[in-house]
C-alpha cells in the first residue's frame, strides 16, 4: 500500500516510509501548506533542495535539507515541527525556538501553517505566522521538493510553492 493518498483535496500521509517528490527542481522559493496531525506520534516532513541521487534511509534522499513535521509533544529527542536536518549536507547554524513552537501550535487535529522560505544559505521556517526556526549555511543549489512519510498520520492541503530570484 501507498504511504501518501490524495482523496476529497487533501494528500494523506500514513507511513513508514518514502517520499513525495516534486517533478521539477526548486532553488529560492517560499513554501506555503497548511498540515493537519491526526496522530500523537505524527512525524513527516519537507525535503527541500534534495538532490535524490542517493537514499539514506527508508527510501528517504540523502543529500538534502528536512523541514521537520512532527507533532510538539510528541516524546523523544527528535526536533518538533519546523526543526532541521541536514542529510549528507555540510553543517551549518540551526536556531530551533522550541517555545515559539509550542506557543504557536494550536492541537492535535487543526490547520497549522507552514511556511518554508529558503534564499541563498538561509532558510526560515513559521508555524501559524511565527518564525519558529532559523538556518544559516545551506548549500545555494537547486534540488527536489519533497514530502515525508515517516510515522503516524497526517494530511496537507494547499501546497502553494513561489519561486523567488
Amino acid at each position: 500500500a501507498s504511504s501518501f493518498v490524495v482523496k476529497d483535496g487533501l494528500l494523506r500521509v500514513e507511513g513508514p516510509s518514502g517520499w513525495l517528490r516534486s517533478a521539477r527542481e526548486y532553488r529560492n522559493f517560499v513554501l506555503r501548506t497548511q498540515v493537519r496531525m491526526l496522530t500523537p506520534d505524527a512525524d513527516s516532513g519537507i525535503f527541500v533542495r534534495a538532490v535524490g541521487a542517493n537514499i539514506f534511509m527508508r527510501g528517504w534522499p540523502g543529500d538534502s535539507y528536512q523541514v521537520q513535521v512532527r507533532v510538539p509533544t510528541a516524546p523523544g529527542p527528535l526536533p518538533p515541527i519546523g526543526g532541521i536536518f541536514r542529510h549528507g549536507t555540510p553543517p551549518g547554524q540551526t536556531a530551533l525556538d522550541i517555545d515559539a513552537v509550542r506557543k504557536s501550535f494550536t492541537a492535535l487535529n487543526e490547520w497549522q501553517r507552514l511556511e518554508i522560505t529558503l534564499s541563498g544559505t538561509t532558510l526560515a521556517a513559521t508555524l501559524n505566522g511565527v518564525e519558529v526556526t532559523r538556518a544559516e549555511g545551506l548549500v545555494d543549489r537547486p534540488g527536489y521538493i519533497g514530502i515525508q512519510a515517516e510515522t503516524g498520520v497526517l494530511e496537507y492541503r494547499s501546497i502553494e510553492i513561489r519561486q523567488l530570484p
